[in-house]
């Protein structure tokens, strides 16, 4: 009678619950069932399970199609039943994945949500500011209230962030110090200028004091007159990241020689003799290399972002000591500075600051991460033991046998055929994109699901706009005999292991299965889970992108002069008056004349040139040079020209 009553509440809680929100309810039942069973999980984990439930019947997932109400107790049913799995690595792998890219969504969404309190307590600060009204510049104690406000703003930016230490014993000293650069900077008698800006205006004002203001307790700090509560980020952030990083290199390292074991198991299968393993414990092999490899890449993932971090991080440093060692020199031991000399040197300081302490949050969430896909590193039993590895040790000791290719059926020439690019003929050949993460897809359609990694040295692939290696020249002439089969026949073996789907890189093939659209509505989607980026190629038009207005008015004038003008030829032309007359003559006939000016005759009066042609006489003397004894002579030459 209890199963009876269960069963007709779950269909009248079905029929009134499932008009649109089937994957809703769904993933609420399942998540309460796994919870009265005493293991909860989180609602992601159960959408993720519930629509990567197989049909046998169909070959697709359940909820790839409307479904009923038996279906949906069958998804429900089998999702509890998979997410109850002890030790099981298919399921673990599924948890690594919902688990790592919905803590990267949270992480994100905290990030998002500091800085928009921030910005709100800031925004309220600056609209008090810019709403404070005075009844003229004279106005002392509106005047003074709006200086308050002002030192308000300048301590709320003073206390927040990673940049600063958390000590209650310093906010008083903390206080005289931004009191004491804003007087400096802004004195009481620059508000009655300040007062008469814009809104826009004193926005800007109001940024630019705050950088001044954190650029001098910076320079305070350097010099050790003050600086109160401001932390060396650059030297925190580093040697944190670093920390980080080294940890997990660590993991990368231990991750790839696991993977590199599980490979060379799966190429020495054939030589373990005895001690091969059972068809059931190869796919538990296979299930335990999936897991390994998805945690691996994740790693690397990591491993790059925190890199890039470190490399921001060191370049931001790099430059906030250049330019402090500029303003040292700039101020010296002068007493007064011109502040167009120095101000400028501030805001540059508090920007390069302020930038390092972003990445230095992001590096503390990346720390964060790590620990949570730590959380995921060993959750299961290996059936790799002992006794495997020996037997491992062994067959690498046998000689490899010499594959021999079957070229027996050449490859017919057809237009569908895939182009092979090889790296003596490809440019660019280490920039292309591969498909499937790299794995031998030839691999993981024949020994279902096995993560073998290609080998780009016999070349890329291309066909429908996927780049594939392999492993084999045999590989590569069975998928160039029959690519379809093999594109077609990876998307089967995904439905039965769907752990492989975002291992693979196929969410856009399953949208329903997709992290994106489960964690759709949140910002901070992983990468790795995101739809891949659109092929993008060149193209042109002779139609311009973006169109421009002109709203040109040719009766418009800015010219008042003009305007007169026009309004005096109006004002004479209402006293003209104007008749007209027809006769017989003009009658449908039109009278046309004009008016031209005849060539004028026109003379000029130029000048005649003449000459003659003389003869031209030039006289030589003999004898200037050499004995000055010597008898001088004196020849004439005439010529003409």
């Amino acid at each position: 009678n209890a199963e009876y009553m269960g069963t007709r509440l779950f269909r009248f809680v079905f029929r009134h619950k499932m008009a649109g929100t089937d994957l809703t309810y769904i993933v609420k039942e399942i998540v309460t069932q796994c919870r009265l069973n005493g293991n909860p999980v989180s609602e992601p984990l159960a959408a993720f399970v519930a629509n990567t439930i197989f049909d046998p019947n169909s070959n697709t997932f359940f909820l790839e199609h409307d479904v009923d109400e038996s279906s949906a107790r069958d998804v429900i049913e089998f999702a509890v039943e998979r997410l109850q799995r002890k030790n099981d690595a298919a399921v673990d792998t599924c948890k690594l994945q919902v688990g790592f890219d919905t803590a990267y969504v949270q992480q994100e969404q905290i990030r998002q949500e500091e800085i928009a309190i921030l910005a709100k307590n800031a925004t309220s600060l600056i609209g008090i500011i810019l709403n404070s009204e005075t009844n003229n510049r004279n106005d002392f104690d509106s005047l003074t209230n709006l200086y308050r406000s002002i030192f308000a703003f300048l301590m709320l930016k003073a206390g927040q962030g990673a940049n600063v230490e958390g000590d209650k014993s310093n906010d008083r000293t903390v206080e005289k110090e931004v009191a004491a650069a804003l007087e400096s900077v802004f004195p009481r008698v620059g508000l009655r200028s300040f007062v008469s800006l814009t809104a826009h205006e004193k926005t800007g004002q109001l940024n630019e004091l705050e950088n001044i203001v954190l650029g001098i307790r910076l320079f305070n700090k350097q010099i050790g007159k003050g600086g109160v509560g401001l932390v060396d980020v650059p030297t925190l952030a580093l040697d944190e990241g670093s920390a980080v990083l080294l940890k997990v290199q660590q993991d990368v390292f231990e991750m790839t020689e696991e993977c590199q074991l599980y490979t060379d198991l799966f190429n020495h299968i054939n030589k373990l003799g005895d001690a091969t393993p059972t068809k059931d414990d190869q796919q538990r092999l296979k299930e335990e290399l999936a897991h390994r490899r998805q945690y691996l890449s994740y790693c690397l993932n990591l491993q790059d972002e925190i890199q890039t971090s470190l490399e921001k991080i060191d370049d931001l440093r790099g430059r906030y000591e250049t330019s402090m060692e500029e303003l040292q020199s700039l101020v010296g031991s002068r007493t007064s500075v011109p502040k167009d000399q120095v101000y400028p040197k501030f805001d540059i300081l508090a920007q390069l600051f302020s930038a390092m302490s972003d990445e230095r949050r992001v590096l503390q969430m990346r720390q964060q991460l790590f620990d949570v896909l730590s959380s995921f590193k060993n959750p299961f039993m290996s059936v790799f033991k002992s006794e495997l590895r020996n037997a491992l040790h062994h067959a690498r000791t046998v000689p490899d046998e010499d594959e021999e290719t079957d070229a027996s059926s050449p490859v017919p020439d057809t237009e569908d055929r895939p182009l092979r690019l090889m790296p003596e003929t490809t440019a660019d050949f280490m920039q292309i994109p591969l498909d499937f993460q790299g794995f031998c897809l030839w691999t993981i359609v024949e020994s279902d699901g096995l993560l073998m990694p290609g080998n780009p040295s016999l070349g890329v692939l291309k066909y429908e706009n996927k780049f594939c290696v392999f492993s084999t020249e045999r590989a590569i002439h069975e998928f160039e005999s029959d690519p379809s089969k093999f594109l077609t026949d990876v998307k089967r073996i995904c439905r039965r292991r769907p752990e492989l789907i975002h291992l693979l890189q196929l969410q856009d093939d399953f949208p329903a299965a997709s992290l994106s659209n489960l964690l759709q509505g949140r910002e901070g989607v992983h990468p790795p889970f995101a739809f891949s980026a659109p092929v993008l190629v060149d193209a042109a038009t002779e139609t311009p992108v973006h169109f421009v207005d002109r709203n040109v008015n040719p009766q418009y004038h800015w010219n008042e002069w003009e305007l007169r003008k026009k309004a005096l030829q109006m004002a004479n032309i209402r006293k003209k008056r104007t008749t007209g007359a027809q006769c017989d003559l003009s009658h449908f006939r039109r009278e046309n004349e004009t008016q031209v000016w005849l060539p004028k005759e026109q003379t000029t009066n130029t000048g005649v040139s003449q000459g003659t042609n003389p003869i031209r006489s030039r006289n030589y003397i003999k004898g200037l040079r050499g004995n000055p004894s010597a008898e001088k002579v004196v020849t004439n030459l005439r010529y003409e020209l």
